[in-house]
């Protein structure tokens, strides 16, 4: 019984990746409007159905409610480090010079990598992608080039971020 478990939340993991990935590139090929967060638009209906889907299962094989309840738990795992493996690499500075580096020979010049970072689009262009991203969340407003104040969300959000900063003592993030 373990097994079968195992392997239908192997599946339906298998499922939501290859369908939000599909999702992304349709959103990006302009086959579907891109609506507000993106991918993660998508990613929450999928791992909704893949939810559903895995409880189907489950009780289509009579597991035992325990270990129905240890695959629900395995599933949202594994949904929440495909999100974070997600986000550190289309979020990773470090990662993004790396591969920056890589295009250029294996070395360039601090000015060289500042200009093209992110293949030419600039650190500018990376704080740009990130306001917009905190401003489609509705966590700061911005107008032009000012930016803030913060919302009530914004601001809580800050907050709680600093806190547990303070609390891991990670002193320079970003």
């Amino acid at each position: 019984m373990i097994w079968l478990a195992a392997w239908d939340v192997l599946a339906v993991t298998i499922a939501l990746v290859v369908l939000h990935l599909l999702g992304v590139e349709t959103v990006r090929r302009g086959w579907f409007p891109e609506g507000m967060g993106g991918a993660t638009a998508i990613l929450i209906p999928l791992m909704s159905l893949g939810l559903a889907a895995l409880r189907r299962a489950l009780s289509a094989q009579a597991i035992p409610t325990p270990l129905a309840i240890g695959a629900i738990g395995l599933y949202l795992s594994a949904c929440i480090t495909y999100i974070q493996i997600r986000s550190v690499l289309s979020r990773g500075y470090s990662l993004r010079i790396l591969v920056d580096l890589l295009e250029r020979g294996g070395s360039a010049d601090m000015e060289t990598l500042k200009t093209q970072y992110a293949s030419g689009a600039g650190l500018s262009w990376m704080v740009n992608k990130r306001l917009r991203t905190l401003t489609s969340l509705h966590l700061v407003e911005r107008r032009d080039d000012r930016v803030g104040p913060l919302t009530a969300t914004g601001r809580a959000l800050a907050m709680v971020s600093d806190a547990l900063r303070r609390l891991l003592r990670l002193d320079l993030v970003g």
